[in-house]
Formats: structure tokens, sequence, C-alpha cells
């Protein structure tokens, strides 16, 4: 009975350190200047803005507005912005690109705080191949001075 515990504490352990790597692709041919256009084209008509971006990273933010919190009686409510961090490194292979998502709370406030965004993962991950595949085909970046189309919102 306790190998089983210990066995199945191990394995909740592991699997709860998963979520907290970044995703990440190496993209053929590509620059920062490329990745940013064609992440611009994906994010920005989902609402996402671009705070900053350099042949070092990009940083992408959205602003989910005023939520609840829980378990902290002294804020009970919080500005909730979340920032999408791409960091750029050139290898002989191509161009990694890493994301990570963090919530943001009170954002350049006094009472600011951050979390990592577990949940988005795999989101996050899905964007990456989908940009490496576009720039690998060749297409290129979305119009991103198009009006969003407000059907399928």
């Amino acid at each position: 009975m306790r190998v089983r515990m210990a066995t199945l504490a191990a394995m909740v352990l592991s699997l709860g350190a998963l979520p907290l790597t970044a995703q990440s692709v190496v993209i053929k041919n590509a620059t920062p200047t490329l990745v940013v256009d064609h992440l611009k084209g994906r994010l920005l008509p989902q609402g996402y803005k671009i705070e900053t971006a350099n042949d070092k990273g990009a940083l992408f933010t959205f602003y989910r507005g005023v939520i609840a919190q829980q378990g902290n009686p002294a804020v009970p409510f919080a500005r909730i912005t979340l920032e999408v961090h791409f960091r750029f490194k050139s290898k002989t292979e191509g161009l990694s690109v890493a994301a990570s998502e963090e919530i943001v709370g009170e954002r350049g406030r006094p009472l600011e705080f951050r979390r990592t965004a577990d949940s988005q993962h795999d989101a996050l991950q899905r964007l990456l191949d989908g940009v490496r595949a576009d720039i690998e085909a060749g297409k290129p970046p979305a119009d991103t001075t198009a009006k969003p189309d407000s059907s399928q919102i």
C-alpha cells in the first residue's frame, strides 16, 4: 500500500511540473521581425496589443477587465491583464521562438501581482506551430490594419 501511495504521489508531482515549461518552436529562415509580423496578424484581431518588440523578444498584452479575487480580502477585485512573452534566439537550424503567458493583476500599480498561466500552453503551442507553418510555407503576414469580422465575435 505504501509503495502505491509513493508512486501515486511521485506521478502527481511530476505531472504538476509539466505545464510550467515554456512552449517553443524552431523556424527555418525566419527573422524576429517576420515572426512578430505573423504574431500581430494572429493576435491583434483577437484584442491583444503589442507592448514591445525587438530582436530578442516581444510582449503582447490583453486587458481582461476587473475580476473578482478569491482568497485576498484586502483586494476583492483586481484589474487583470494577460501578458504573452515571446523570446527569440538564433540557432544554426533557425530562429528559436519560446512563448510563455502570465496573468498580471493591477499591472503597473503598487499592488501588482503575477501568476504563470499554465492553462493556455496548448493554445500557445498551436499559435507557434501555426506561425512556423505559415513562415516555412512562405505565406505573408496577415493584414493587421483590417478591421476584425464582427460576425465571429
